[in-house]
């Protein structure tokens, strides 16, 4: 159930298949990913409407931010989203992404993968990632709400971290 609405749970049959992910949406409802290649979005009364669709390709990571701008993981590539759901860009990676993240103001994106990390700039004209290396699978990812750290959650069970100012190891 969602903030605000009613107290009962309301079940959401958003994907022919599984949910692989969900998050947050930008305002409010939520955004979910699923083994059918669908990104829906789920308003707070329960009603599921697609933004996106990617083929037979699993969407397994989606996030958004406040501003309206979405993102969802899939295989090797970060597809961006408009509030509307037009695409905007999508991100190539050298391996399957292991987790999304937009920072505080919604001009950076994160994505963990094989090896390290990347970030991008959203409205950059010519996509260039900044990559933070590690030797490792990188199963999930954060940004520091003031922009200056990015950890990763590893395979190992264990956390990586970079300080951005100077590509210091944590």
């Amino acid at each position: 159930a969602f903030a605000g609405s009613a107290p009962e749970w309301v079940t959401v049959e958003a994907h022919k298949g599984a949910c692989l992910s969900l998050a947050a949406d930008a305002k409010d409802g939520a955004l979910s990913g699923g083994d059918d290649g669908r990104v829906m979005r789920i308003a707070p009364d329960g009603t599921a409407s697609e933004l996106a669709k990617f083929g037979s390709k699993w969407v397994e990571h989606v996030a958004a931010h406040e501003s309206g701008i979405r993102a969802a993981a899939v295989a090797k590539a970060v597809h961006v989203l408009d509030g509307k759901g037009e695409l905007i860009k999508s991100l190539a990676h050298p391996s399957t992404v292991g987790g999304i993240a937009f920072d505080l103001k919604g001009k950076r994106i994160a994505a963990s993968h094989y090896n390290g990390a990347s970030l991008w700039f959203v409205n950059a004209k010519e996509d260039k990632p900044r990559v933070l290396e590690w030797k490792g699978s990188h199963a999930a990812i954060a940004i520091h709400p003031e922009g200056g750290h990015v950890v990763t959650a590893m395979q190992e069970m264990s956390l990586h971290g970079w300080r951005l100012s100077d590509g210091q190891h944590m």
